[in-house]
């Protein structure tokens, strides 16, 4: 299995759904105004677009370990262990 389709169709469904979410968000906005129900719709596309490139790095995570990669599966885990902290330290520190 070719890891590089894998990983490129992650990143596309991820733009294109918080793409799709963002502009039915923004539609809502518009149409019935700022309610929570569409700013949490713009919300979810917005965390969905932060969120693909993490995506991105777990799904390289499994990829390598279906491989029986066993260096690039380290290294991976290490990069998804930093990006995980940073967020939870982003979360705390508010």
């Amino acid at each position: 299995m070719k890891p590089e389709p894998v990983i490129s169709n992650v990143l596309c469904l991820g733009v294109w759904m918080s793409v799709a979410l963002m502009v039915t968000g923004s539609g809502w906005c518009f149409i019935a105004g700022a309610d929570s129900l569409s700013v949490g719709v713009l919300t979810a596309g917005l965390a969905l677009l932060i969120a693909t490139p993490v995506l991105r790095v777990a799904a390289s995570l499994v990829l390598f370990w279906l491989e029986r990669d066993r260096i690039y599966m380290l290294i991976t885990a290490v990069v998804l262990a930093v990006l995980a902290g940073s967020f939870i330290l982003g979360a705390i520190s508010g």
